[in-house]
């Protein structure tokens, strides 16, 4: 799975939004597995992507580094198969790590990958960002550096059942037996299955391939919602030279109810229908990241109406307090824009943090430039979010919006 840098996620709530339900699916009946592996006498030609904290002990695939990350792929290829499920027990051996490059800890199986970075399409435990009410649900799909989280599942202890379901381009993650989240994710033709850990250590009991009778599934986002969002959002060309993108990830209503604390029906009536939020970042020492990271990210907010977007608009713009500036001529970009600054502190690094929000028909735009302070020059931040609030407005303006 690629790895993810560290990020500060600072006041996520501003950049959460939501999405279309999840048609229900069940777990289809397989065929006698396809492949079974067997870990009696080592890997025996496993072979592990990433980190080499892999090992064999008690017949069992165990993973013991918890600040690293990497892909362990099976020695079956799936060839040409197309509907298919690769299954693993896995169990956890304490909580995640802390390390500063691989913020996403998680832990999983992994289908069609090629084992390159970004290449696999990966599901299973995602813990998600706390917050004063709980936690964001706890599994997700995980493609191209794309992160798309679904229903909470509570795991027991010791080991738990984690499934991958394949219909051509549809994905299903299923923990315990209990579908989580899917998706139509295109464009992974690799033939590769596997397992992974990010920051977690953990030991795997089984692992197989099976063939699944052939159907047309379908659920989750539509793909042209997924892949608009992303058309919308930052490209490689809109950061600043040397930030690398850190992550993706879909914000679905669920996720938004949660850290909101309301019901997912209203913002269904609101007219919320998903967001995409991307990171990139940039290191002032990667021997010494406690010294901070420059971030600029990037949030699109679909909804059904213009109605919608400018109310959501409104409302998060209502969450700055007085201490933040604002715009002395509005509406330079969309139809309506907002820009908030602030200093803050954080283990020691002195912080700003620069906010531009606009909408523009039934899209709302959330740009953030996060800086350690002297590490830029002070015009930096505007000047950039100048530039990509133009370059996305016209984006949202080809497009129709």
């Amino acid at each position: 799975m690629g790895a993810r840098l560290f990020s500060w996620r600072i006041i996520t709530g501003l950049f959460l939004v939501a999405a279309t339900g999840i048609l229900p699916l069940r777990a289809v009946a397989a065929s006698s597995p396809l492949y079974t592996a067997r870990w009696t006498a080592g890997l025996g030609g496993w072979k592990s992507l990433g980190d080499s904290g892999w090992k064999v002990a008690g017949g069992m695939a165990v993973y013991g580094n918890h600040t690293g990350a990497a892909d362990l792929a099976a020695t079956y290829r799936l060839g040409h198969l197309r509907d298919f499920a690769v299954e693993a027990a896995i169990e956890r051996i304490g909580g995640p790590g802390a390390s500063r490059f691989y913020s996403e800890p998680g832990y999983g199986v992994f289908v069609r990958g090629s084992g390159t970075r970004g290449a696999n399409v990966g599901g299973g435990f995602f813990p998600g960002d706390p917050d004063g009410n709980g936690y964001y649900p706890q599994s997700a799909l995980d493609w191209g550096g794309n992160v798309l989280r679904g229903d909470t599942v509570a795991l027991h202890d010791g080991f738990n059942t984690f499934r991958l379901e394949v219909h051509s381009n549809q994905y299903a993650v299923f923990e315990n037996g209990v579908l989580t989240t899917q998706a139509t994710v295109k464009g992974f033709r690799g033939d590769q299955v596997g397992v992974f850990s990010r920051q977690y250590r953990i030991r795997v009991r089984s692992f197989r391939v099976l063939a699944l009778s052939p159907r047309s599934a379908s659920g989750g986002p539509p793909a042209s919602l997924l892949a608009g969002l992303a058309a919308l959002n930052l490209h490689g060309t809109d950061v600043p030279t040397g930030f690398g993108r850190v992550y993706g990830e879909y914000f679905t209503n669920k996720e938004v109810a949660v850290q909101r604390n309301v019901a997912v029906e209203s913002l269904r009536q609101s007219g919320r229908l998903l967001s995409y939020e991307v990171e990139y970042g940039r290191f002032l020492d990667r021997k010494h990241p406690e010294k901070g990271e420059n971030m600029v990210s990037a949030v699109v907010a679909a909804f059904r109406s213009p109605e919608g977007a400018r109310a959501d608009y409104d409302r998060l713009a209502g969450t700055y307090g007085s201490a933040w500036n604002r715009l002395p001529s509005p509406g330079k970009y969309g139809v309506q824009d907002f820009l908030a600054s602030d200093d803050w502190a954080s283990s020691g690094v002195q912080f700003r943090t620069d906010d531009l929000l606009f909408v523009r028909g039934t899209h709302r735009i959330s740009l953030r430039f996060v800086s350690v302070r002297g590490s830029v020059p002070d015009t930096q931040p505007m000047l950039w979010l100048d530039t990509t609030a133009r370059d996305m407005d016209a984006r949202l303006k080809a497009a129709g919006s």
